[in-house]
């Protein structure tokens, strides 16, 4: 897998975005055939192939001003808040795989929904 890039063919580009009111790229400067889009910012169904969803990869590289490592020991929610998506969109509350670290991380900032009800 790699990042797009103009003036490259693709048979299939996967797209991502957390938030609704997030701008969408302009797929059409790409040279590619299918553009597949998932997260809850297309659709809150919508999923990504599972090789993807379920990734332990991160690629740092891409936001090189941060020097910490972003992990999840959980995802999903023990509580359904009407205002919130998480337990929609991930379920209950289950333990999951670390991502992988930043190799030039300094700290780990965890992004765990409900860190204390973890669980494991």
């Amino acid at each position: 897998m790699e990042w797009a890039a103009l003036r490259q063919r693709y048979d299939k580009v996967l797209a991502s975005k957390v938030f609704t009111f997030t701008p969408d790229y302009d797929y059409d400067l790409l040279d590619v055939g299918e553009v597949v889009r998932g997260g809850t910012g297309y659709d809150i169904a919508g999923r990504l192939p599972e090789a993807v969803e379920n990734s332990r990869m991160m690629d740092y590289s891409i936001y090189p001003e941060y020097p910490f490592s972003l992990q999840f020991f959980s995802r999903g929610c023990i509580r359904k808040c009407p205002f919130c998506l998480v337990r929609e969109k991930e379920g209950y509350i289950q333990t999951v795989e670390p991502v992988e670290l930043n190799p030039k991380g300094k700290w780990i900032e965890v992004l765990d929904n409900n860190f204390f009800a973890n669980p494991q």
